[in-house]
């Protein structure tokens, strides 16, 4: 869900290092990551509720490179789906989604750096 509205109250009292996962129905990771993506790594946001299932490969493709184009500026992320892989995912869409992070995800001189 959209935890933006009490997140700051979280990391005022608890005790946190990470958000996991971050749903792209519910939230915005380019967001969350301009805000905390200095103080929190961030995890997921590759959409398991309809591109995984239902997309097509250029799809999935293109939503695993959404994810890393908002959340891997500077590090701190972990490229993941938005929540557990379930039966209605098609395996090829899977498949795709690791082969697409593998070729797209890689954190040259070990980061990915913004440009000015």
């Amino acid at each position: 869900g959209d935890i933006m509205p009490v997140l700051e109250e979280f990391l005022e009292f608890c005790e946190f290092d990470g958000i996991n996962p971050i749903e792209p129905q519910c939230m915005d990771m380019g967001e969350v990551k301009r805000k905390y993506g200095k103080r929190l790594y961030i995890k997921g946001n590759v959409d398991i509720t309809w591109v995984i299932p239902f997309g097509t490969e250029l799809e999935v493709r293109k939503d695993v490179r959404r994810a890393i184009d908002q959340g891997a500026m500077d590090g701190g992320y972990i490229i993941s789906e938005s929540n557990s892989f379930h039966p209605n995912c098609k395996f090829e869409n899977i498949l795709t989604y690791v082969d697409e992070a593998k070729k797209y995800g890689k954190y040259p001189s070990g980061k990915i750096k913004a440009e000015n």
